[in-house]
């Protein structure tokens, strides 16, 4: 006869074992770049600001993460897309994590992401001949 406790720690690691194969495709995502980031979860549409040094998990146990790294683009309070990273395949061994300077540099965790970099548009004041200190002559 199996005592009681032995059928409990048999359930427990049951359970255990089947929520660390079911959550690998949930990541987290650190932001160790210079200032504040905002992360947009692309399937649930929802924003995370980010500070320095932080962290936060994102996707969803059956679901492949997509997101998109927003940066503030020059001293203005704008933030705009810099990355955007679709999940290609979980992570054979639990929660993945991802820095910020591993999807710039493509190492660490990067192979399990498709990386498609934005490039920021150029303001078009910034391409006014003044302000790029060149002489208009007409």
């Amino acid at each position: 006869m199996i005592k009681k406790w032995h059928k409990n720690v048999a359930l427990l690691s049951i359970g255990l074992t089947i929520f660390c194969t079911t959550s690998s495709c949930i990541i987290t995502f650190i932001n160790d770049s210079n200032g504040k980031t905002f992360i947009r979860d692309r399937s649930s549409e929802t924003i995370y600001p980010l500070e320095k040094n932080n962290r936060r998990r994102l996707g969803e146990p059956h679901k492949l993460a997509d997101f998109e790294i927003c940066v503030q683009d020059g001293k203005a309070n704008v933030f705009k897309p810099l990355y955007v990273c679709t999940q290609k395949t979980c992570s054979k061994n639990g929660n993945p994590q991802i820095k910020f300077s591993d999807i710039e540099h493509g190492r660490g965790q990067a192979e399990l992401f498709i990386i498609q970099k934005k490039t920021l548009p150029v303001s078009m004041v910034r391409r006014l001949p003044m302000i790029m200190g060149k002489r208009v002559t007409e």
